[in-house]
């Protein structure tokens, strides 16, 4: 399956929030457990990247005290 862009944000906010329920467009998906929802994303970075010609990804975290 060609996975898209917003498809991964759906589930990366579906992550964030804890919820193991996620909706791609008019498709909703419960997943059993947050290990399978992280082998999934993944999964979907990896075609995204190789369908954009992306090498990898790179993430820059900043943290402050406020």
């Amino acid at each position: 399956m060609a996975w898209t862009q917003s498809q991964l944000d759906a589930l990366d906010v579906a992550i964030s929030k804890g919820t193991r329920t996620v909706s791609y467009g008019d498709k909703t998906v419960t997943y059993h457990t947050l290990s399978e929802m992280m082998s999934l994303r993944a999964q979907m970075m990896a075609e995204i990247d190789a369908q954009s010609g992306a090498v990898g990804r790179f993430s820059r975290v900043s943290f402050s005290r406020d």
